[in-house]
């Protein structure tokens, strides 16, 4: 048998075997249990650990006469939760049995020391001590009872309370400082850290502060505080672990999820005032489980779905532990896992760690949000010095833009003045006037392209629709374009050739100029690369929108650059020679632009060595041919 040479403490079920008897409807007296046949007792070397259960439990022991030899020895109860406990003792050989009282809610609860656990003080013995314990609780039927030295008790009880109160305090200025934290960041986090360290309210109560600081009430507070503190500190693990995890930011789904389940278990503890603690920790921790099961698959989503950091994944493990300890801690309090009292403090140990993890990781969260709210607020600045700058750039291109088409719009009233006075009298004189008119033209055009990129880029509203005829729009780009005499352009309308005088009115809502422009840019590109030969100009009447398709029978569009075309400043190349014609690089770009603009849209179709098509679509806005 162990010997009391040393401090510790011998423990029932460990150093002391004993037998238990399950009474179920809890109405044995002591009398009526001592006549329990002996086949009927069940012997144990652990600790009693019984779970959630309604039954009163019965323990039988004896203490050897050895362990007493000149020593009173004092016998602590453990846990302070338990409802009632009833002592019943005598020396061996004696018939005489002596009753002492603890528990909870026992209201003849008389202990021989002003302690925060009932302590019992037996004499000396000889002979040893018969000793009977009688238990009943709503709570977890857990008994944990220490046979003691006296000397050793009071030497264990001074550091014990010395570091309960260590303990406490620490917490209670980390509680502080989270609330702090909370109120000046708002920040969920800190207020699930803030909620974490109240958990230790519970650990004050069952530790049995509460009713050794402020004394043993009718109301039995104590007893309620534990009962509830021990359903939120539950539904607070999965709060703190899915704010650990981010849930809110990376999954928000599963994160409203876990929150009802969060406040479905808050509300248990209603429950636990109409004394029906029982019922709803049952609940609680089945929705416990529940939650456990969400956050892990949340976890492991996390970890496959956003970029890996070890940064996350060490927060992570951090919840996981946590969760994991609390999941051993309901099996224990379930009777499912052998109670140990070192588990008990590695749980309280694992959340004061991840308490201090919460705190550290959102501090440099919000380190780094500031950093990149510097980060954005100079951002912010250079973009709006490049947007003045950009607006004044437009202000000159605007300025210098129509500076270009009032010189343009006198050169070419100067050549219509010009044209009448010679009635064409001298042929040669006539085609330099023509192709003086078809370069300022191409002049006003490039001018267009110009405004029109202009007001592209800007965020204004870029269109001004009305109901426009599409014909009177090609017959103004044909004047625009410069056609030689060494091509021709041949019209069709769904599919058929026509004459572009034969073409019917079609109406559609547009923005004329714009249209123009756009149209333009894509046969005075087939134009420009093609020396010589036939432009098909196709028109399509559809119910909902025109298609006009632009062919030329040119060299093509190289491979390399047919992804590209419809970039800003990107020329197309030809695809023989790799050769550039002159320009900005702008005309498809803004044809693009226009035509999205309009809800349309161009697309190069067809594309080889023998020439290449243009698709436009354009919504028509309007019915009517």
């Amino acid at each position: 048998m162990p010997s009391l040479s040393h401090a510790d403490a011998l423990s029932l079920g460990e150093d002391i075997p004993y037998f238990y008897y399950e009474d179920e409807s809890g109405s044995l007296s002591l009398e009526q249990f001592l006549n329990v046949p002996s086949h009927r007792l069940t012997e144990s070397e652990k600790i009693l650990s019984k779970g959630y259960t309604e039954s009163t439990f019965w323990v039988k022991t004896f203490i050897n006469e050895e362990r007493f030899i000149g020593h009173k020895y004092w016998f602590e109860i453990l846990p302070i939760f338990l409802d009632k406990v009833d002592f019943f003792y005598k020396p061996g050989g004696s018939s005489d049995w002596k009753k002492r009282s603890a528990g909870d809610l026992n209201s003849q609860a008389d202990w021989d020391l002003d302690y925060r656990s009932a302590v019992f003080m037996l004499p000396e013995s000889s002979t040893g001590y018969d000793v009977i314990i009688k238990v009943s609780t709503t709570s977890s039927m857990l008994l944990n009872v220490k046979l003691w030295e006296g000397d050793d008790f009071l030497s264990h009880a001074l550091k014990d309370n010395a570091f309960w109160n260590f303990f406490f305090g620490l917490f209670f200025l980390t509680g502080m400082f989270s609330f702090i934290l909370a109120v000046v960041f708002n920040k969920r986090e800190f207020w699930a850290a803030f909620f974490v360290c109240s958990v230790y309210v519970a650990v004050f109560c069952v530790q049995g502060y509460y009713d050794w600081f402020f004394g043993k009430d009718e109301n039995n507070v104590q007893h309620y505080l534990v009962s509830f503190f021990s359903i939120t500190s539950f539904s607070v693990a999965l709060w703190v672990c899915s704010e650990m995890l981010g849930l809110y930011d990376r999954f928000l789904v599963m994160y409203k999820a876990i929150m009802v389940i969060f406040f479905v278990m808050l509300f248990q503890t209603v429950f636990v005032f109409f004394d029906m603690f029982l019922f709803s920790i049952r609940i609680v921790y089945v929705l416990f489980v529940i939650g456990v099961f969400l956050i892990l698959m949340s976890f492991l989503y996390c970890l496959s779905r956003y970029r890996f950091s070890f940064f996350y994944l060490l927060i992570g493990c951090g919840a996981v532990i946590l969760l994991s300890v609390s999941l051993v801690r309901l099996f224990t309090l379930n009777g499912w896992i052998t109670y140990t009292e070192k588990g008990s403090v590695l749980w309280q140990a694992l959340i004061s760690v991840n308490v201090v993890l919460v705190i550290v990781t959102t501090s440099f969260k919000i380190y780094r949000e500031k950093i990149n709210n510097i980060e954005r607020q100079s951002l912010a600045k250079e973009l709006n010095f490049e947007r003045d700058v950009r607006f004044q750039q437009r202000m000159f291109i605007n300025m210098l833009s129509h500076e270009f088409r009032t010189s343009l719009a006198v050169i070419s009233g100067a050549l219509t003045n010009l044209k009448s006075m010679s009635n064409g009298e001298n042929e040669f004189i006539s085609k330099r006037y023509n192709r003086i008119e078809r370069a300022n033209e191409r002049l006003i055009q490039l001018t267009d392209n110009c405004l029109a990129d202009d007001r592209i880029s800007s965020n204004e509203q870029i269109m001004n629709f009305s109901k426009v005829n599409l014909v009177e729009i090609v017959g103004q780009v044909k004047k625009v374009v410069d056609v030689s005499e060494r091509h021709k352009i041949n019209f069709y309308l769904n599919g058929m050739p026509i004459n572009f005088e034969d073409f019917p009115e079609l109406y559609l809502k547009a923005d004329s100029a714009m249209l123009q422009i756009a149209i333009s840019n894509i046969l005075g590109n087939a134009l420009k690369y093609m020396d010589e030969g036939d432009i098909n100009f196709e028109v399509i009447i559809s119910q909902k929108c025109f298609t006009i398709r632009i062919e030329d029978h040119g060299p093509g569009i190289g491979s390399d650059h047919v992804y590209t075309i419809f970039d800003r400043y990107k020329r197309a190349v030809d695809a023989e020679g790799g050769r550039q014609k002159n320009g900005f690089g702008l005309g498809l770009y803004i044809a693009k632009r226009i035509l999205l603009a309009h809800g349309g849209d161009i697309e190069l179709i067809k594309n080889s060595n023998k020439g290449c098509c243009f698709e436009l679509i354009i919504p028509n806005g309007f019915t009517g041919v």
